[in-house]
């Protein structure tokens, strides 16, 4: 995609201060550049994920979405609940390096806390997503270590479509939110996603901190 900005920030840490950073960085480019604020994007692999997941403490409202990559998560939960935005969790069952445990039990208080919040299920599942993959898949990619198996998730269609396609729907509901519209939560399916936002003509911005990074669309 030409129309897209990739800006990937190294780690000075694996927490708040390379996540303060990673914030600064996306605004920094939304501040300078042309960039639809509706197509900014997060993933974070293995310390990146960890330190994506402290970003969606500090700033989930920058983002559209966030991908999270064979890690763990060590940021709290409730501002990114409170932004509602969706997070896709893809692990290795038995990640050499994190296991799954940490993002299996950060799914389901996303999911209690969704519930709390008055979300149905279908509604959630645009929210947040678990994707963990067992030894099989790794196998019939010639990878023996899980961990490093991640690195794999970039070129899965089906991951990366969610992270770019999946969230007009979601967008909307806070835009009514925001502007204080009574409706019920009741999402259908939108469609080409993709082909709006060709039309937008649009550059994302994808933010990668370390192993994360942003995308971005600039308008032009």
């Amino acid at each position: 995609n030409d129309k897209m900005i990739i800006v990937a920030p190294q780690l000075d840490d694996w927490g708040t201060t390379s996540a303060k950073q990673t914030v600064a960085l996306t605004e920094y480019f939304i501040e300078n550049y042309n960039i639809d604020k509706e197509k900014v994007y997060l993933n974070g692999y293995s310390g990146g994920g960890e330190t994506g997941s402290i970003v969606m403490e500090i700033a989930p409202e920058l983002y559209t979405a966030f991908l999270h990559c064979s890690s763990k998560w060590d940021g709290r939960l409730e501002p990114l609940v409170e932004a509602m935005t969706p997070v896709y969790l893809a692990t290795g069952e038995n990640d050499s390096y994190y296991g799954s445990s940490s993002v299996k039990e950060t799914y389901q208080k996303l999911v209690q806390m969704y519930r709390n919040k008055g979300l149905d299920d279908e509604q959630i599942k645009k929210l947040v997503v678990l994707d963990l993959k067992d030894q099989a898949y790794f196998d019939n990619r010639g990878i023996r270590d899980q961990h490093e198996g991640g690195l794999s998730f970039a070129h899965e269609e089906d991951i990366m479509g969610w992270l770019f396609d999946e969230h007009k729907e979601v967008l909307e509901v806070k835009r009514l939110l925001a502007a204080g519209v009574a409706f019920f939560l009741q999402w259908g399916l939108y469609g080409a996603v993709a082909g709006a936002i060709a039309d937008s003509d649009a550059q994302r911005l994808f933010t990668i901190a370390p192993f994360a990074r942003i995308w971005a669309p600039v308008l032009g």
